[in-house]
């Protein structure tokens, strides 16, 4: 293929998939490896206005300092403005306890992001082409997967591009090679030690030796994939939307209304479960009330008979010191107000939930707001005995969710006075001797 066919196939699978527009401004990355400086000669050859960006990982030490260098270097020739990072990429997989490729892959789009944010990118162009998507669909497919993981690579993610998607790896080494453009080459690449590199290497080669166009085969039955997942996503939209509901940011699923795996695939993939939990979380449609099962962003709790989806939102056991009088955050969204008022026989005590009215003399500041603990008692307004909060939830239907969420007042002894939303503490509460009034406000705005 000579270098205007190449041009051409590019900028026909460009205008096919609407990726570029031609007034907008794009971001390259950019590693120095032959497709990513592919991408960059042929974005630059087509005019678009374009910006590079390199990030160094450190993870190969002499090696990734050459490639920052040719970077800077090849830009520098083309006229092409470079955008460069450092990550101590080893430091972050420990910390965050995901493998040294995850690692850097979520520090590369984190700092494409940063950048399209700041210099406002249209759209942030990466160098995968037709063989990654093959090898991604293989390594989904080993890995277990449902139909949208069949489908290799996606032309269009959020904000991130691939103009290349329809080019394969052969055609970008003469397309190179005829222009006699350099690039470097990573030694990690050529090394077995991670599952793409052994599909690539090993895999890949041996389908070859029984179909010489094994590649082109995967790549077109990824293409057939993709307008049947299209089908079938338009029947299982209308059939998954009216099976569930939300409550208070939550998603509600009766398990009565599960009619196939297929249904909860297509929810529960949503919410970054892996065809592998949704097998397990199907088989277990029948299970006792408390299981759960968690995504990156998402917990799944099963609940009397309801499937309940939840973003995960990190609660903590954070304390709040209330040392006196006045308003106090919990956190972002929660408030706490406290106040004195004065007490005459016959006033009203029913304020509603969000409120508790408590006999001032018998509360001992400093107060402190916290979540349940195991263990944790109360003698619930207009009982005599003590019960234990857990008891009390569970009583009250209260789900795993809840009950995680569930705040208490307590006072400078450690009792607790109030029981969020929920009920004082009969101990505290306002009797005919009582002179002043605590009143203590919770508001939660989301």
């Amino acid at each position: 293929m000579s270098n205007s066919d190449f041009l051409k196939k590019v900028s026909g699978y460009i205008a096919n998939h609407r990726l570029l527009k031609k007034d907008g401004k794009y971001l390259v990355g950019l590693s120095g490896g032959a497709d990513s400086v592919a991408l960059l000669c042929v974005l630059q050859a087509l005019g678009y206005r374009i910006e590079a960006a390199h990030c160094n990982f450190h993870l190969r030490g002499a090696e990734s300092l050459r490639d920052a260098g040719f970077c800077e270097k090849l830009c520098r020739d083309k006229g092409i403005s470079l955008h460069k990072t450092d990550f101590d990429t080893r430091a972050y997989a420990a910390e965050h306890k995901v493998s040294i490729e995850m690692a850097a892959r979520q520090l590369r789009y984190e700092y494409f992001e940063s950048l399209s944010n700041q210099y406002l990118f249209d759209g942030v162009c990466v160098a995968h082409h037709r063989d990654d998507s093959v090898e991604t669909l293989l390594i989904n497919l080993i890995r277990g997967t449902g139909i949208h993981g069949l489908m290799g690579i996606s032309p269009v993610q959020g904000r991130v591009l691939r103009p290349l998607l329809g080019i394969y790896r052969a055609e970008i080494e003469d397309f190179l090679r005829e222009r006699n453009q350099s690039f470097v080459m990573d030694s990690s690449n050529r090394v077995d030690d991670v599952v793409r590199n052994k599909i690539r290497l090993n895999v890949l080669p041996l389908l070859q030796t029984i179909n010489p166009s094994v590649s082109k085969c995967i790549a077109k039955t990824a293409d057939h994939l993709r307008e049947v997942a299209n089908v079938v996503d338009k029947l299982m939209e209308g059939e998954t939307d009216t099976s569930h509901f939300s409550v208070g940011g939550e998603i509600h699923l009766p398990v009565n209304k599960i009619k196939s795996e297929l249904q909860l695939f297509y929810l529960l993939t949503q919410y970054g479960f892996s065809p592998g939990q949704v097998e397990q979380i199907n088989d277990a449609l029948h299970t006792t009330t408390g299981k759960m099962f968690h995504s990156d962003s998402h917990d799944l709790l099963f609940n009397r008979g309801e499937v309940i989806i939840r973003r995960r939102k990190g609660e903590d056991n954070r304390l709040l010191v209330i040392p006196r009088l006045g308003q106090y955050f919990y956190s972002e969204h929660e408030a706490f107000t406290f106040s004195e008022e004065d007490f005459t026989v016959g006033m009203s005590l029913d304020r509603g939930q969000s409120q508790a009215l408590l006999d001032m003399g018998k509360v001992a500041f400093p107060l402190t707001v916290r979540r349940v603990e195991e263990g944790d008692r109360f003698v619930p307004l207009g009982m005599k005995g003590s019960k234990l909060l857990s008891d009390y939830m569970t009583d009250r239907k209260m789900t795993l969710f809840q009950k995680r969420a569930q705040l208490v007042v307590t006072d400078a002894a450690g009792s607790i006075v109030w029981l969020v939303n929920e009920r004082p503490d009969q101990r505290f509460a306002v009797t005919a001797n009582t002179r002043k009034i605590l009143a203590i406000r919770y508001s939660c705005k989301q």
